[in-house]
């Protein structure tokens, strides 16, 4: 009887706490901005409140569009501040990649860029060149889509109007790849 109880015991807790860590992980676009690292986008505008409150703050002011249902979300940027597109890519085990474009700071120059991102308890892996073929942050401009699943890839050459040259292919997203087309 003591056994019985001690078993049912320990399986509430482990469901219980199971079910806790569960609510945690993200599941919008606007929980995986919040918990982004500074390392893959700085909030540069808003020194003037507490660290944790900076990234609504920033959204507060910056925020161009959020698109909940397609796992889409865009914020401006200004000569002080980067701007960023956030777009979720729904893998078939119910997780997410996220990809992440911003326009300033963040790899070798300062230039604009885009990581693919994995979120799993807790800490965040840059999968760019396991999930892209050829990904390459400095050479290439990746154009994150807010409807659909297919990212159109541009060369990049730095003009007066920005930093997209001419398309080059497409990416489409398949069995949690991008296949280029």
């Amino acid at each position: 009887m003591i056994r019985k109880t001690l078993i049912l015991t320990v399986s509430v807790f482990l469901f219980v706490t199971a079910g806790y860590a569960q609510s945690k992980q993200p599941k919008t676009v606007r929980d995986f901005f919040m918990v982004l690292p500074d390392k893959y986008f700085g909030i540069e505008c808003c020194s003037f409140v507490p660290k944790s409150k900076q990234k609504t703050e920033y959204l507060k002011r910056y925020l161009k569009s959020e698109d909940t249902a397609n796992g889409y979300m865009s914020g401006y940027g200004d000569a002080a501040q980067d701007g960023f597109v956030m777009a979720l890519f729904k893998r078939q085990d119910g997780t997410y990649l996220i990809g992440l474009y911003t326009n300033g700071e963040g790899g070798a120059e300062d230039t604009p860029w885009t990581v693919f991102l994995n979120y799993s308890g807790g800490k965040w892996t840059d999968v760019s060149r396991s999930v892209v073929p050829g990904h390459d942050k400095l050479k290439y401009i990746y154009e994150l889509p807010r409807n659909g699943t297919t990212v159109e890839v541009f060369s990049k050459k730095e003009e007066a109007d920005g930093y997209k040259d001419k398309k080059l292919y497409d990416l489409e997203w398949k069995n949690g790849k991008f296949i280029k087309k």
